[in-house]
């Protein structure tokens, strides 16, 4: 017979026969094997664990179960009853507090009293579970009001509520009038955005959210960094947008080196060390990024000559981009074009402005006086298109834009198609270990890939198909078989780099290779030529997205 208890570790199930304890080994031989395989799984998979006749599992992971065999335990129901969550106090106050409330219904249901041990509840004697949502969100609660007063800063409390908030709604559970009205943004990391406008080159921070805009507007009229931003939305309504402390560090930075506007200098300065001015843990670097990237170089316009419509004669133009209009077709047709050009020059200069504005296009300065030197040209030879000459320019990242011609392609014909692969063994994966049929495919896939020379390749099996030790086989062998190779980089959550090095020395023998997990805390932002050199000398190397 299956009983189960809750202690303060979980739910403790045990089995009883004529009076006796059965070992937890031991449930599978006897009649009560049912309850044993579930349980089982959960052990096998580190998720519970078993001391002579008792398994526990762990109040979160009783959702690891899958309510067939939630029922077949005897796990109690679903919680199917209401939630209301209140404030008690405010939000931008050391004191304030959250009190969750129990109900029949809501919004004018009866209050229930419940006794609760971690997600388990009972109402009545009657047991219940709370679903994850609920749990994790009673949790988050518990902690946040068990902080000292000392720690809740108007800044965090309003972080806090934002995860709460979030969470209360994943849970379906009711807000009261006030926490229900308080609406705050915490972006988790902010985009840094280089453009250009009418004064110049520009670096703005965004957020993923329908108020950027006016967060931009907000944050370039103030003279500081601040920890909370104050939105107006259209309906009248308010939204704070509140910045992590590095978050604001970094964006006070910026203000202090002078705003938005930037030189075509600093601009390379940002791109070439964008970790020297932005935590990449907290800011999204991408526009400074791609995979494309074919050069190091400041965005420049692609010169051509164009056919003239109607007559046998060539002109010269410039294709710009720009983050506001898009993509700007700028030609000289005759030489009163080409006045209007370098008098819109002249009048940048006057005014200290290294952008300018002509046939509703912004263009830089060095840039407008290259195309007056090619439009002169041309004009002088309409009969043939002349040859653009390669316009030097300072460095940062250029990428392949893949928009009216493919730049940027994988090269399939050098790698053979086919159905089957030949699989190179690896003889020290461990005694009691062997690779599934779809495991040694994969791996004899990933092994022709690298002896073609393909630079990559995306494995896509199924979640619990073993990718992870389809890839760990694949650095195995290439170490053993490649001895001067370079260091081998994984890139996963934080939460999965630790099971990525513990699998590692579970499937394989020694002599294995050595193991690094490094994160910021490891490796500087600052350029440190020593860390990098010691990187070098790594095996693997276990980091973070970010």
């Amino acid at each position: 017979m299956l009983t189960q208890y809750v202690n303060d570790k979980g739910l403790v199930f045990s089995v009883n026969m004529n009076g006796h304890d059965i070992h937890f080994k031991e449930w599978s031989a006897t009649d009560d094997c049912i309850y044993y395989f579930p349980l089982a799984t959960l052990v096998d998979n580190g998720q519970a664990g078993f001391y002579k006749h008792e398994c526990t599992v762990p109040y979160e992971n009783i959702y690891l179960l899958d309510e067939e065999d939630r029922e077949l335990l005897g796990v109690p129901a679903p919680y199917n009853m209401a939630l209301r969550l209140r404030g008690e106090g405010l939000l931008n106050s050391a004191d304030f507090k959250y009190k969750v409330e129990f109900l029949t219904h809501v919004p004018d249901g009866e209050l229930l009293c419940v006794e609760r041990g971690e997600n388990i509840l009972v109402v009545k004697q009657k047991k219940y579970l709370l679903s994850e949502a609920q749990y994790e969100l009673v949790r988050r609660i518990d902690t946040y009001n068990a902080l000292p007063e000392s720690e809740k800063n108007t800044d965090f409390n309003f972080r806090q509520f934002a995860s709460i908030k979030s969470l209360a709604l994943q849970a379906g559970c009711e807000l009261d009038s006030y926490l229900a009205n308080e609406e705050v943004f915490t972006p988790e990391r902010i985009r840094i955005e280089v453009g250009r406008d009418e004064e110049g080159f520009t670096i703005d921070p965004a957020i993923d959210s329908d108020e950027n805009a006016k967060f931009q507007h907000t944050f370039d009229r103030m003279r500081r960094a601040q920890s909370v931003y104050p939105i107006q939305k259209e309906d009248g309504s308010r939204v704070r947008v509140v910045l992590d402390p590095v978050q604001k560090e970094d964006l006070a930075r910026l203000k202090q080196t002078g705003g938005r506007h930037k030189t075509r200098e600093e601009i390379q300065k940002l791109v070439e060390h964008p970790t020297e001015f932005f935590d990449p843990e907290v800011f999204d670097l991408s526009d400074l990024y791609s995979d494309r990237v074919i050069k190091i170089g400041l965005y420049q316009p692609k010169f051509y000559p164009f056919i003239c419509p109607y007559k046998s004669c060539w002109i010269m133009g410039a294709k710009v981009e720009s983050r506001a209009n898009g993509t700007s077709n700028i030609t000289i047709k005759n030489q009163d074009e080409l006045s209007l050009l370098q008098q819109a020059i002249a009048e940048a200069k006057e005014s200290n402005q290294d952008v300018v504005s002509f046939q509703d296009a912004e263009i830089a300065l060095d840039d407008a006086a290259f195309l007056v030197e090619t439009a002169k040209e041309q004009l002088q030879h309409p009969e043939t298109p002349i040859k653009v000459k390669d316009k030097k320019e300072r460095e940062v990242l250029i990428i392949e834009e893949n928009a009216e011609e493919l730049g940027f392609a994988v090269k399939q014909k050098v790698i053979e198609q086919g159905d089957r692969y030949t699989l190179f063994t690896d003889p020290f994966l461990q005694a009691g270990f062997s690779l599934k049929t779809h495991q040694e495919e994969g791996i004899a896939w990933l092994q022709h890939l690298y002896r073609s020379k393909a630079s990559g390749c995306l494995m896509a099996d199924d979640m619990g198909l073993g990718k992870t030790l389809q890839i760990l086989y694949l650095i195995d062998w290439h170490s053993r078989t490649y001895k001067d190779h370079k260091p081998y980089l994984i890139v996963a959550p934080v939460s999965l780099l630790e099971n990525w090095k513990k699998e590692y020395k579970r499937f394989f023998d020694e002599p294995r290779l050595s193991v690094n997990v490094l994160s910021s805390r490891i490796i500087p932002r600052k350029f440190d030529k020593a860390k990098v050199e010691a990187m070098q000398q790594m095996d693997i190397i276990l980091t973070n997205y970010e």
